[in-house]
């Protein structure tokens, strides 16, 4: 993101980094498999053809528990029949009119599909088994306003085994947290186009992760849930809490929105011609092969106030969008966390298990989810900035169109047009070399199809590439990483190169229009 900010720094108000939206779900583990549930049912003295008559008093019970309390403090309850209806536009009409600025705003019922336990007698086995299936039954939708994380919900699944869903807004709570600091500043929906001072409004969003979540969702599913230390009867099976879905938005608030108004065609135009499939992979922090068999798409979709660009992969996503016209918006949901590999500890084991491994649901990785999240949004950030620089292009391409002097030798010209430098520059720009470097081999590959015939022309061929790379060298298009025989693209080879390959790829008309 530095480099984003040393180009438009001096447009920007400031830039916050945080959970946006945050779903976790709550489940009964032992409950969530079939010998755990037939455990449970031993341990109650249920036989299974009893589990069905068992489970319907179940449910029973736990509605009318999740209810109670709501009905006797006189909390509207409302039930939903068709699933196009917003609960949470309805959740917020209810606080409207009931001027509700703390606790319970309302219930809404709805059946909904979900997965439930199935018994089903087995010809084969002859014995009654149970089975995981989608079904249908009634979930409750508990709405409150929490005096820390503002309008949230928590929803029980009424048949067994009892899932839980938590919903809360990272942006709710840190408006909280200023208010609770003095701070001033002004919120529209879940952004902040201002901040009176955003260094420690930062200092309270980074506070959002390490906040006790075990307690703090234990706590949210025994106040909806408080029937179900009768229904278990002492069997011991607490709630595993995982974050099943997680939004981390890269807000950069700019201090006059017509400024970002001007540089948002640039960064679409520059997103729809040249983001490709392995770019998005750097963003997400790894490299495409050929063994990736998902699918990846970036799609444009206009909104009101303008395009927003989306990436998907493997059910995680990307999206690059102006909000509110103040802000930047680079928002990373993560919906398959496994996709990541992270450096963790394996579960139940000590130190020495740490090594890379897939990134878990469990709330326990939840400061590996956003430290990945952040690096994907700043690596997105710092390839627009690359593109949508305002400055011209003959000052960039000016300073390697004349000979330069290095390690006390003359150095051509660099001729951006020739068919030879041209291939250079297009190989060097490469995603995974800007991303991780190359060496004297990697362009070797590159730039020469077919294979070295013998070792004098492949010892040829790398002579020949040193001479190129001592020719970037010297005009400060790439600079050799010490101790090593890789190769790093500068921040200004990046523009420079940028700039050439946009006006080279840039129809005549388009130039035309552009110049008048």
């Amino acid at each position: 993101m530095q480099q984003f900010l040393s180009r438009f720094g001096h447009l920007v108000a400031g830039v916050l980094n945080g959970f946006d939206r945050l779903v976790f779900h709550g489940y009964l583990r032992r409950l969530c498999y079939a010998q755990g549930l037939e455990g449970f049912l031993a341990f109650r003295n249920i036989l299974r053809k009893d589990f069905g008559d068992f489970a319907e008093d179940a449910t029973r019970l736990a509605r009318e528990a999740s209810l109670q309390d709501a009905i006797e403090r006189g909390v509207p309850v409302h039930h939903l029949t068709s699933s196009s209806v917003s609960k949470e536009a309805l959740a917020r009409q209810y606080q409207r009119q009931r001027g509700v600025e703390s606790g319970p705003v309302c219930v809404i019922t709805a059946v909904e599909p979900c997965s439930i336990w199935h018994v089903h007698r087995s010809r084969e086995k002859k014995r009654i088994l149970f089975e995981r299936r989608q079904g249908r039954c009634q979930h409750i939708y508990h709405y409150s306003s929490h005096p820390e994380f503002g309008l949230m919900h928590v929803r029980l699944q009424t048949w067994m085994p009892y899932d839980i869903q938590v919903y809360v807004n990272g942006r709710e709570w840190l408006a909280r947290q200023l208010r609770r600091d003095g701070i001033r500043y002004t919120k529209d929906d879940n952004c902040f186009p201002w901040i009176e001072d955003v260094p420690r409004a930062q200092q309270l969003m980074d506070g959002f992760t390490r906040l006790p979540w075990q307690s703090l969702l234990d706590g949210m599913a025994q106040a909806v849930h408080p029937a179900l230390p009768q229904i278990l009867g002492g069997f011991k099976v607490p709630y595993f809490w995982t974050a099943h879905q997680s939004e981390w938005a890269t807000d950069v608030m700019f201090k006059d929105p017509a400024d970002l108004t001007r540089l948002m065609p640039a960064i679409v135009r520059h997103c729809m011609d040249n983001l490709h499939s392995d770019d998005v992979f750097r963003f997400l922090g790894k490299k495409l092969t050929g063994n990736f068999q998902g699918e990846i798409l970036t799609k444009f979709r206009r909104r009101h106030e303008g395009i927003c660009v989306k990436c998907f992969a493997e059910r995680n996503s990307l999206k690059l969008y102006q909000k509110l016209l103040w802000l930047l918006r680079v928002e990373t949901t993560i919906n398959f966390p496994k996709f990541f590999p992270v450096m963790r500890r394996a579960e139940g084991q000590g130190p020495r298990s740490k090594r890379c491994r897939p990134m878990r649901k469990g709330i326990a990785d939840l400061q590996l989810r956003a430290n990945v999240s952040q690096a994907t949004n700043k690596r997105c950030l710092d390839n627009v900035a690359t593109i949508a620089d305002p400055t011209p292009v003959k000052d960039l391409v000016d300073t390697i169109a004349r000979p330069v002097d290095f390690a006390g030798r003359r150095v051509r010209a660099i001729q951006p047009w020739s068919q030879g430098d041209l291939e250079l520059l297009t190989a060097v720009a490469r995603g995974e070399f800007l991303a991780h470097g190359f060496r004297n081999r990697d362009l070797v590959n590159h730039l020469f199809a077919k294979p070295a015939a013998n070792d004098a022309d492949r010892k040829r061929r790398s002579a020949q590439i040193s001479r190129k790379l001592r020719l970037l060298r010297a005009h400060g298009i790439v600079q050799k990483v010490e101790h090593s025989h890789r190769y790093l693209v500068t921040k200004r080879g990046a523009a420079i190169i940028a700039a050439i390959l946009a006006v080279r790829d840039t129809p005549l008309a388009a130039l035309k229009q552009a110049a008048a």
